[in-house]
This record gives C-alpha cells, structure tokens and sequence, in this order.
C-alpha cells in the first residue's frame, strides 16, 4: 500500500470509532492499493454497513469475498451476522459452515434465532472449555466469537455462572488483547 493508503486506512479506522460512518466508508473507498479485497478492509467496511442497518450491502460484501476466498472463516461469520441482521436466520444457519471458533458462535447465534435453543446450548457449551484449552492461540476476533458465543450460552441457560465465567476469563483478554490481531488472519 501506498503511504496515503495506509494513512487512509487509519484515518478510516479512526473515523469508524467515533461513529462517524460516512467519513469512514468514504476514506475506505478511496484506497487504491492492489489488495483491495483484503479481509481487514472489509471488515471495516462490514462494520460501518452494520452500524448504519445497511445489512443488505455487508451481505453482497461477504459474498464477493466468498467467492474467491470460499473458506474463509471471519468473512463466513460476517454472512451470517449479516443476514441475522436482515431476520434471515434460516438462510444464516445454511451460511455457518465450517469449524472455525467465530463460524460456530455464528451459528448458534443462527440456531437461537431460529428458536433452537438446546442445538444452540450444544454448541456455545463448548466454547468456555474450548477457550481454556486453546486460549493462547486465540486472536482477538476470534475471542470476540467466543465472548459472544459464551453470552449467548449465559442467556439461553440462565445461568449466572457462565456470566461470572465470561467476565474473569473473557472480558480481561479482549481488553488487552491487540486490535490488530484480527489482520494476522487475513
């Protein structure tokens, strides 16, 4: 990328924080680096979408991703949050394939939304202990699937234990952990 791509990029991200969507979206299609389609742009893209009920548009960014990068797992989640966010869930739960941490908190969110608690619960019960297990290999988007999917367990079970469990072994890594994490995965 170019010197002003890069500055660009940050500007965008920095605009994407104060909520000011329309500057970010606007620095955002103006890069003019080769590697347009690179994930981390997206994602900032898919978060002013998202932020401004433009579900419809975070979908069709998803899919063209897909459609050279057919397994990638963040750009699989994105789908389906996109099109939960659109009331679609069976077409969310139909998107969710694949193992990935942030798939599967995808698709019990899917599962949630389509009234199927219990298969919901099978899925996010596993995530805690999973996330013991692995959490050092964890980066910071997949401990924000995580931290979603462990929520979602919390609520659907009723249980306040899961709550205290997200918030000692959750809630301190995602403060700390680098917002830049996520761009290693691309």
């Amino acid at each position: 990328p170019t010197g002003q791509d890069r500055d660009d990029h940050k500007a965008a991200r920095g605009a994407l924080k104060r909520g000011d969507y329309a500057e970010s979206e606007k620095l955002l299609k103006r890069l003019t680096f080769e590697n347009r389609d690179h994930w981390t742009y997206r994602t900032l893209l898919l978060a002013v979408y998202r932020a401004t009920g433009r579900a419809a548009d975070a979908e069709k960014l998803c899919r063209e991703f897909l459609a050279s990068h057919a397994d990638h797992p963040g750009a699989k989640a994105a789908l389906v949050l996109a099109l939960l966010d659109q009331d679609d869930p069976t077409r969310a739960l139909e998107s969710a394939t694949g193992d990935d941490i942030r798939v599967r908190a995808a698709r019990a969110l899917a599962l949630a939304a389509l009234g199927r608690q219990d298969d919901a619960l099978a899925i996010t019960g596993k995530l805690a202990e999973e996330y013991k297990q692995k959490k050092d290999a964890y980066m910071r988007e997949e401990t924000e699937a995580l931290a979603r999917g462990v929520e979602l367990h919390a609520r659907l079970a009723s249980d306040n234990e899961s709550y205290r469990l997200a918030l000692r072994t959750l809630l301190p890594d995602l403060i700390h952990s680098d917002p830049n994490d996520a761009e290693l995965k691309a």
